[in-house]
């Protein structure tokens, strides 16, 4: 999760870096593990100085692999727009279907995969991979735009394995 504000002059993370160089003082995890099934409920403050956010994000996945599901929350001043950002693979084709709320991901092998959110719009963008040896590899990463509507905001999503086990 990236807020987007404006650059400033001086560098760092308050100059549009997307909170690289940020450093929280309170940052919380936990784990759940149940027949498989794993959630993580994680926080921390690291955007609260630069763009007054605390952060937290809720992840479950199935014991079978093939449901993986978050939540993100935003608390902190309304107006503001932020991003969530999912890097694909280079060899992960993508396309947006349902008017922007859902995403179809073709793996290199055949299967595929949609994400699905709620709470903002997803958007292709361009991106890069640094894989075996520093090689970089032009890639596509998905965006899910939103924007902080009061003081707290929720933007949850869903990647599914399509047409069942493979």
């Amino acid at each position: 999760l990236l807020p987007t504000p404006k650059p400033r002059a001086g560098g760092g993370a308050a100059s549009g870096l997307g909170g690289i160089a940020l450093k929280p003082e309170i940052v919380t995890s936990r784990r759940e593990e149940t027949n498989g099934q794993i959630w993580l409920d994680l926080s921390h403050n690291g955007y609260e100085e630069s763009f007054g956010l605390i952060h937290r994000r809720r992840l479950y996945l199935a014991a079978n692999g093939e449901d993986f599901m978050g939540e993100d929350h935003l608390v902190g001043k309304g107006g503001q727009s932020f991003a969530l950002r999912f890097h694909l693979h280079p060899e992960v084709q993508a396309s947006i279907t349902q008017n922007g709320q859902a995403a179809v991901l073709k793996l290199p092998k055949g299967s595929f995969w949609r994400i699905r959110v709620q709470g903002g719009e997803i958007a292709l963008a361009e991106s890069a991979a640094i894989g075996a040896h520093g090689r970089v590899r032009r890639t596509q990463q998905l965006v899910v735009l939103s924007t902080i509507e009061t003081d707290r905001t929720e933007v949850k999503w869903l990647i599914q394995r399509e047409g069942g086990r493979r």
